[in-house]
């Protein structure tokens, strides 16, 4: 049910953190650095953007977000260390796994830089990576599961950079850095840290990343052993890093406490051990609140930036004073909160797939089909009084119907016919069903049943992974329309070829939800967006039926709706995806035979080219009707039924003036059963004119 505007139905300043909001003409406009003065409307880009001939999908980067959001974590750790008299600096720390896209990298340096930014590598790849990209002074934390190889890397890394930290995540890494560091006697060796497994363990997703049995680093007994070895070997100097990690996306703030506690007991412990540690990296776990619900649910964060910098500085401190040992130095790898606003993917809907098509249920049937007479009647005598009985009628009746046709007493007419009154019986359950003192179990999933699916033009193997992969909610929202009322009940399908390929989890204030209401089609492009992908998405990104990376921009906005494309990096092409797959496009031309036709696909988009939207289902003719009510005076009335209509999936458009209800429906022949609805709903109508669309 709607009763507010279309943004704050979407919720947009509730995830949208400032940065986004409804503007003119129902755009929805975005401002990157928060600055009232800097915004762009983000249609009127699109729209640009297309106009040079690159079409959706779309993916856009905006560095000052960036900027802003490394600006504001090392703001307030600064804050956070004055307020609590703490003596140790903190370094934010970018571990490059969160997108390790080469412009978002180094986007990320420049706009780190006044903050001493510094770069992790999980990988040897990573750290080829970082080292192409990384200035002298970048401080460099290396961790993951390392080789022989991996380690010379680090070595080579620790020459030409002043901060290279060599994280060990096992024990049997001690024992290949000691061999190469006797063999090979380097003049300069890294800095060493120790990752503790700690107890703690985060929350959602990713809680498995700490506790007891997490897959990285030293117990206890191990660190003791690790800092006796260190010692025997003449390293015990280089020791100077203690590291913990509890997993990404911790939702609760206690788990960050408990995490700070302990990690800061051990970093106590090894300083009375005469271990020189001087910094302690916390990792990541800084979450980002996805579905704007300010919760502890796994896609969202119970605190802000500020009080988890005020939890890790206050809780450090606490520890340090009770234990009598210095404050150290802080970083936390804090991937995730950097990169995930800076990102969104616009993409604009093909079609729309329905069940119903709202046709007149009383067309095309024969006395002697007893069982679609049955169910004409059903449709036409179900109420809210009789509701649930009648239903479940129609539910037996729907199984008869494909018994009498697969037996051959049916031919596929009339099971066609049948199947659609049975739809429309569900639609009209739907529009019964809100009106029931209390809804029974099995009417609570009909709104999802009869969910609409609009086909969108990309894939979410390719662009939103991880919404397959582990369920991730992502913000959704139209980028334009939103001064109108969201009507149609839909689910996202994507246009790969696996059933997989949709987003049919959406975010609100207390859970998830199946559908979410989008704006009815019209012949005219429907663009939405996908926000806050940023983080991970580029990097779990796969060519699933070989779609490729759309065309993608990296934008600065310079003004008031004014914008200069600092980057741009060409969508893959079919030739692209067929090379990165081991096939040889000239092949395809010889056989193609047609060299100006060849070339024209293999260098086209793997995407579609647009279609007209879908617009009136085939069959019925939409009609725009003026409704007298004499109600509509009353600001409470205006809002039931605004409520109302928002919730009919016959109705596409409505508006209210003075006492007249204005809108859209499918046919005209749904008049007397609007009517009907209205006046089971207790308002007085009189229908005044109307007009085919």
């Amino acid at each position: 049910m709607i009763t507010e505007n279309a943004e704050q139905y979407y919720r947009i300043p509730d995830w949208g953190a400032g940065f986004f909001h409804g503007g003119k003409a129902g755009h929805l406009w975005l401002r990157p650095t928060k600055d009232p003065l800097i915004k762009l409307d983000l249609y009127d880009l699109v729209e640009k953007v297309q106009n040079q001939g690159h079409f959706t999908p779309l993916k856009f980067h905006f560095p000052q977000m960036l900027q802003y959001s490394i600006s504001k974590l090392a703001k307030s750790f600064s804050r956070a260390a004055k307020e609590f008299n703490y003596s140790g600096t903190y370094t934010p720390i970018y571990p490059i796994k969160a997108n390790p896209f080469a412009p978002v990298v180094e986007a990320v340096l420049a706009a780190g830089s006044p903050h001493g930014i510094g770069l992790e590598a999980g990988s040897i790849s990573e750290l080829a990576a970082i080292m192409s990209v990384a200035k002298k002074e970048t401080p460099l934390v290396c961790n993951g599961y390392k080789d022989e190889t991996y380690m010379r890397l680090i070595l080579t890394a620790a020459n030409q950079l002043d901060r290279v930290y060599l994280v060990i995540e096992k024990f049997s890494e001690l024992l290949i850095f000691a061999s190469i560091v006797e063999t090979t006697k380097p003049a300069k060796l890294p800095f060493l840290g120790i990752r503790a497994r700690l107890h703690t363990h985060g929350t959602g997703k990713w809680k498995e990343s700490g506790g007891d049995f997490a897959k990285f680093g030293l117990t206890a007994s191990e660190i003791v052993e690790a800092c006796d070895f260190l010692e025997k070997h003449g390293l015990l100097n280089r020791l100077t890093m203690l590291h913990a990690h509890i997993g990404s996306q911790v939702t609760h703030s206690r788990k960050v406490k408990a995490m700070v506690e302990e990690t800061g007991m051990i970093y106590a412990e090894m300083i009375r051990m005469e271990v020189p540690i001087k910094i302690v990296d916390l990792g990541g776990g800084l979450g980002v609140d996805y579905d704007g619900s300010r919760s502890s649910g796994e896609f969202s964060i119970n605190y802000t930036v500020t009080e988890y910098a005020n939890n890790l500085i206050f809780h450090m401190k606490s520890v340090c004073d009770q234990q009598e040992v210095p404050d150290p130095e802080l970083f936390t790898e804090s991937g995730r909160a950097i990169t995930a606003y800076h990102s969104m993917l616009i993409v604009d809907v093909m079609e729309k797939h329905s069940l119903s098509h709202s046709m007149s249920v009383d067309k095309s049937i024969e006395e002697e089909d007893k069982v679609l007479v049955d169910l004409v009647e059903t449709y036409q005598l179900m109420n809210a009084r009789n509701l649930v009985e009648y239903f479940h009628d129609a539910v037996h009746m729907k199984e008869q119907l494909h018994t009498l046709f697969s037996i051959g007493v049916l031919n596929l007419k009339q099971k066609a016919i049948g199947e659609q009154i049975f739809w429309n019986i569900v639609q009209k359950a739907i529009e019964l069903a809100p009106r029931m003192d209390q809804r029974p179990e099995e009417l609570e999933m009909l709104d999802s049943l009869m969910a609409s699916k609009y086909v969108t033009n990309f894939s979410t193997f390719r662009s939103v992974p991880d919404a397959d992969s582990i369920g991730q909610i992502f913000p959704i929202a139209p980028i334009h329309r939103l001064g109108e009322v969201p009507v149609e009940s839909a689910i996202i399908a994507d246009i790969t070829c696996d059933s997989d390929g949709k987003i049919d989890r959406f975010a609100d204030i207390s859970a998830t939800r199946s559908t979410l209401k989008f704006h009815r089609l019209k012949n005219e492009p429907y663009y939405l967006g996908i926000f806050l992908t940023g983080a991970y998405q580029d990097a779990m990104a796969n060519s699933h039926n070989l779609f490729g990376t759309p065309d993608t921009f990296f934008i600065e906005v310079t003004g008031d709706n004014t914008f200069e494309i600092t980057h741009h990096v060409p969508k893959d092409t079919i030739a692209d995806m067929l090379i990165r797959n081991g096939y040889h496009p000239q092949l395809f031309g010889e056989k193609w035979g047609r060299d100006a036709d060849a070339t024209e696909i293999l260098n086209g988009s793997t995407y579609l080219h647009r279609i007209p939207t879908a617009g009136p289902e085939q069959g019925t003719r939409p009609v725009s009707i003026s409704i007298h009510i004499d109600q509509l005076d009353c600001p409470r009335c205006r809002s039931d039924i605004r409520a109302f209509l928002s919730d009919l999936p016959m109705v596409s458009e409505f508006k209210i003036t003075e006492n007249h209800l204005h809108l859209t429906i499918a046919s005209s022949e749904l008049i007397p059963h609007l009517e009907s609805l209205l006046k089971e709903a207790g308002f007085s109508v009189e229908t005044e004119s109307q007009e085919g669309n």
